[in-house]
């Protein structure tokens, strides 16, 4: 069952704009006709017993299915699809407003001061316990392409807390903090890490906990 979860989950963040936009119309005209199909498969009578039931499971699961999705993107997973719908409605677009404050100086930071590197930018918590997971394969990603690649790891969380936990962490040189971005308002719902290109354009977006494989073949798309 928690595989299904996640894997749902996952589903859920990688289309999260056309579900945000047309999900419940499109699932739940989906669940009407898997429904109806599931009751002309029960009148089947000529059907072989066993043909019909094997029919029948796997229009039930398909429900199943599509009932979990539809609850999960209205209920309990509804700021993660807000959020990241947000985010994939601006790829193709240059993140040039977005500001944020490193630990290491204290001082303001924008994506332009990064301009001609892909830029990865992740999102993490300090009680996400995947997002410190992570941190070594965000490293290695931009240890691995000499001054190509540049890793930013931001939180929303106070600058106090995160001075206290982050020297104990094997975390990105450039940690930091954010708060004025309204479209990254993500709750509890961490990492999320955007890929940025060498002119700041946002291009890609992934939800949970990221390998450094899977950094790596993003990544090179981009160098």
């Amino acid at each position: 069952m928690s595989y299904f979860l996640e894997w749902l989950a996952l589903f859920i963040s990688r289309n999260a704009l056309f579900l945000q936009e047309y999900g419940n119309v499109v699932l739940v005209t989906i669940m009407v006709m898997v429904f109806l199909a599931s009751r002309w498969v029960q009148r089947q009578h000529q059907w072989k017993k066993s043909v019909r039931w094997g029919v029948w499971s796997i229009l039930f699961i398909g429900n199943l299915i599509a009932g979990s999705i539809t609850y999960m993107i209205n209920w309990p997973l509804k700021p993660m699809v807000v959020s990241l719908s947000k985010v994939q409605r601006n790829f193709g677009s240059r993140m040039n407003n977005f500001s944020f404050t490193l630990l290491g100086d204290a001082q303001p930071h924008a994506m332009t001061d990064y301009r001609g590197k892909v830029i990865v930018l992740n999102f993490w918590a300090t009680y996400c316990g995947g997002c410190i997971e992570e941190f070594p394969d965000l490293k290695r990603v931009e240890a691995a392409h000499g001054g190509d690649v540049v890793v930013i790891a931001l939180s929303d969380e106070d600058r106090e807390k995160l001075a206290r936990v982050v020297p104990s962490l094997d975390a990105p040189p450039l940690t930091g903090y954010y708060s004025n971005e309204e479209w990254m308002k993500l709750e509890s719902f961490r990492p999320v890490t955007l890929i940025l290109d060498r002119d700041g354009i946002i291009r890609e977006c992934k939800w949970g906990r990221t390998t450094f494989t899977e950094l790596e073949s993003i990544v090179s798309h981009y160098l």
